[in-house]
C-alpha cells in the first residue's frame, strides 16, 4: 500500500464493494501495512455497526448488512492469511 492510501478509506471502499481483498493481493503488502489495513477494517466495521437505521427501511437494512458482510469476509481473509504466514495483527 502506498503512503498516500488511507487504510480507513481503503476499508470503506471494501465495504461499499468498490474494492476487494484477496490472499494473492495480500502478498504485496508488508506486515506493517497489513496491520494498518486490519485496523482500518475494524474502524469501518465499528462505524457501520454504530449507524442507526429505522426498522421499516428494508433497503437501508440490507445495505448495512451487505457492508458488514463484506467487511467481515475481508477480516476473515486477512486473519487467515496472517495466521498462515505467522504475521501478528
Amino acid at each position: 500500500m502506498s503512503a498516500t492510501v488511507n487504510p480507513v478509506i481503503f476499508a470503506s471502499e471494501i465495504a461499499d464493494g468498490f474494492n476487494d481483498l484477496t490472499p494473492s493481493m495480500l502478498d504485496f503488502y508488508s506486515p506493517l501495512e497489513l496491520r494498518k489495513i486490519y485496523e482500518g477494517l475494524v474502524i469501518v466495521q465499528r462505524e457501520i455497526r454504530g449507524k442507526y437505521i429505522n426498522r421499516e427501511d428494508a433497503l437501508s437494512i440490507h445495505r448495512k448488512q451487505m457492508k458488514l458482510q463484506r467487511i467481515g469476509e475481508a477480516l476473515d481473509i486477512l486473519e487467515q492469511y496472517c495466521h498462515r504466514y505467522r504475521i501478528a495483527v
